[in-house]
């Protein structure tokens, strides 16, 4: 089974070190229990704008479990 998030990750700590690339920060909240979050994350890295993700972004994903963490982040 595919776990796409880090339920250990420090969120703003891992944006903050996505910051010092070059470059933008594409941050996607989503939560390891979450069918359309493992097909995001699954097209993120196979799907046909893969490769442009991977050339043009950096990729932070945040786990927000059931909406009780890291909810923080994304208003703040």
């Amino acid at each position: 089974m595919t776990r796409p998030h880090d339920e250990s990750a420090d969120a703003k700590a891992h944006i903050a070190a996505a910051k010092t690339d070059k470059k933008p920060v594409l941050v996607v909240f989503g939560a390891n229990w979450c069918g359309d979050c493992k097909m995001l994350d699954m097209a993120f890295k196979e799907g046909a704008s893969a490769p442009i993700i991977a050339k043009n972004y950096k990729v932070v994903k945040v786990d927000v479990q059931r909406f009780t963490k890291n909810v923080d982040v994304a208003v703040g």
